[in-house]
């Protein structure tokens, strides 16, 4: 085999390694667990001016609602908001409340179970998902 060759084969080598590198370190990612809600529509009771109305009134597109430890993500249509949380409290045995900030305001995020057995998501004066029942838990990698 020419030297030339012998260079061309070593380079291969090298990027061969080096691609299963980076596959390897990628696929390596820290999953954890979380709980994806997800609805085909929202009440915007910032937008709407009160509860009653937005509830009334509801927004039709997708909702999902991805709940871990360290994060809130939820997206309304094509909008994204990955909310940080602070703390967690169970408030009582049918709903938890999430200190979390987003953009430096903080805000309370309640996750409540519902008496006709839905799920309820929701910042006071601001959103809320209601009769959810497309619950399931996932793992996702950590952000």
């Amino acid at each position: 085999m020419s030297n030339f060759n012998q260079i061309k084969m070593k380079r291969l080598i090298v990027l061969g390694f080096i691609a299963i590198l980076t596959i390897t370190v990628a696929s390596a990612q820290t999953k954890v667990k979380g709980t994806l809600y997800k609805s085909d529509h929202w009440a915007d009771i910032k937008g709407k001016g009160n509860w009653a109305t937005a509830m009334d009134n509801p927004t039709k597109e997708k909702v999902e609602i991805l709940v871990t430890e360290k994060y809130i993500k939820v997206t309304f249509g094509t909008k994204v908001s990955n909310y940080k949380v602070v703390s967690k409290n169970r408030f009582s045995a049918m709903k938890m409340d999430y200190n979390v900030t987003l953009n430096g305001t903080s805000y309370l995020i309640s996750i409540a179970d519902m008496p006709n057995g839905t799920k309820a998501i929701g910042i006071e004066k601001t959103w809320m998902v209601a009769d959810i029942t497309d619950v399931a838990e996932v793992d996702v990698n950590e952000q």
